[in-house]
């Protein structure tokens, strides 16, 4: 019975020594953007080992590193520390707002375009002259699409040919699909009639880029599209 009791005062004396350590989590942010990197480290005391979980999955027992999200969302960073021979523990935790990325779209440009419709023939052809080009964009699925002004009589030969918004505010671009398609304008104010000449669909946030510019082509058609974040 002595000899319990010993073990017991032994045991109650070690445990009684160990430390309780004290979680504490520093970030450099805590609102960011898809993909943007957050520095996280620990401010903990009296701590022989860390256990981070993020809350999308990933776990890491380093004391400071970075990490990114890939999808949008609040999520709860947690930070469990242990002391020596996991004998103790805290816990911390803190939120991180994770926001879509936006671009703006600063210019649409036309670099080519196939002179011919589909019939092999001139476009306005009823009037045999060159055609009324105008751009309409937007969400893919969206009854909301923007239009650029026409540029009438566009003949190859004057390409490239852009429009730039800066003047009237850059359009928003998001992480969605996105229909580009140029336009004949063959009709009047008052009767309408537009052929559609070519149309691309692609995402403004994964299209290949290069210094800010996505180019589209296909056949004779090609587009240039420009944005700034």
């Amino acid at each position: 019975m002595k000899n319990l009791v010993y073990i017991l005062c032994a045991f109650l004396l070690l445990t009684g020594c160990t430390k309780t350590p004290q979680s504490c989590i520093v970030a450099d942010k805590t609102t960011v953007e898809v993909g943007e990197p957050i520095s996280f480290s620990s401010c903990a005391v009296d701590v022989k080992r860390y256990a981070w979980n993020f809350g999308d999955g990933t776990l890491n027992e380093a004391s400071s590193l970075q990490h990114a999200y890939a999808q949008p969302g609040i999520y709860q960073v947690q930070l469990r520390v242990f002391s020596n021979k996991d004998k103790k523990w805290d816990t911390s935790t803190l939120l991180i707002n994770v926001k879509n990325k936006i671009r703006y779209l600063k210019r649409i440009q036309i670099n080519s375009f196939n002179i011919n419709n589909p019939n092999n023939q001139t476009w306005d052809a009823n009037v045999n002259t060159a055609p009324d080009i105008f751009i309409q964009f937007g969400i893919v699925g969206s009854a909301i699409q923007s239009q650029t002004p026409t540029i009438g009589e566009l003949q190859l030969n004057q390409c490239p040919v852009f429009w730039d918004f800066s003047a009237g505010g850059y359009p928003v671009l998001t992480n969605e699909n996105w229909k580009f398609s140029l336009n004949d304008n063959d009709g009047t104010i008052l009767q309408p009639l537009n052929e559609l000449m070519n149309e691309f669909v692609v995402n403004p946030f994964t299209a290949p880029s290069a210094n800010n510019k996505i180019s589209l082509i296909s056949g004779n058609y090609s587009l240039e599209l420009e944005f700034v974040e």
